[in-house]
């Protein structure tokens, strides 16, 4: 999977914990994030999310300590939710586009988000180092007494024609842009990333030193939510079934063993 960020909701929530995720690749577990109870309270919190993507073969939750109650010190957790990109609609696919440059007739802004990633492209100009383009996806319809609509987003690709050596991607959401993907001195050909944000309009600046800038096709994929499709606990001393954080249900928990 390409996990673009996860929802973790705990019926008592630890002390501290953290989360890792096992490359599909090299089978090896990375960290990803570690919450710890903020001053003035007993616990982490019962709702936590994480919005940053990654490829990973398995998620595991890591409880490094329990709060002290009555019945010993333990924690519950109800329910795990992952958000992962579906590759089916690229919604940036010919969309609006502006484009700060588009000085050869042959390779204008629209050939950046045409469908075609091998044949056509957009460049500024040539000998042009300095560019940006923004792609206006679809308008979503407002509805009063909720927050401005935005497509959940959840992955990325660029498809470059010349490495872009320094760039920044920016997402709008609510009239305000945000970073959520930069390189410097890159030499790649494909850009691929993956997060969850509400999004209305992408934003690619490029700068870059001794190269022409050329952008073969952009793509852009919506998250949805899913449960983990299998739970493994560490140990099952407890009587309490870990599935139980993957039904649907935030009636049921996974309880930690009692200390």
């Amino acid at each position: 999977y390409f996990v673009s960020g996860f929802d973790i909701v705990w019926r008592r929530a630890p002390v501290a914990f953290n989360v890792e995720r096992q490359d599909p690749d090299d089978l090896q577990w990375y960290f990803i994030a570690r919450w710890d109870t903020p001053k003035f309270y007993t616990n982490v919190g019962t709702h936590h999310s994480w919005f940053a993507g990654n490829p990973a073969r398995r998620i595991r939750i890591n409880i490094e300590e329990t709060e002290l109650s009555v019945e010993g010190k333990l924690c519950a957790l109800r329910e795990v939710l992952f958000y992962i990109p579906r590759k089916t609609v690229n919604i940036a696919l010919k969309r609006p586009i502006t484009v700060s440059q588009e000085d050869i007739s042959g390779e204008r802004g629209i050939f950046a988000n045409d469908g075609n990633e091998f044949g056509t492209y957009w460049q500024p100009g040539w000998g042009v180092t300095s560019a940006w383009l923004i792609i206006t996806l679809d308008p979503l319809t407002a509805v009063p007494g909720q927050p401005p609509p935005g497509h959940k987003v959840g992955r990325m690709q660029i498809h470059w024609r010349y490495p872009p050596v320094n760039y920044v991607v920016e997402y709008e959401y609510d009239n305000t842009w945000w970073t959520v993907h930069s390189e410097t001195n890159s030499n790649t050909l494909l850009t691929d990333f993956a997060n969850v944000r509400l999004v209305t309009r992408v934003r690619i600046t490029i700068n870059t030193v001794n190269t022409d800038i050329g952008i073969l096709e952009i793509k852009v994929w919506k998250a949805f939510p899913i449960l983990p499709p299998r739970v493994e606990p560490r140990s099952t001393i407890w009587n309490a079934p870990a599935a139980a954080i993957i039904d649907h249900s935030y009636e049921t928990y996974w309880m930690s063993p009692a200390l």
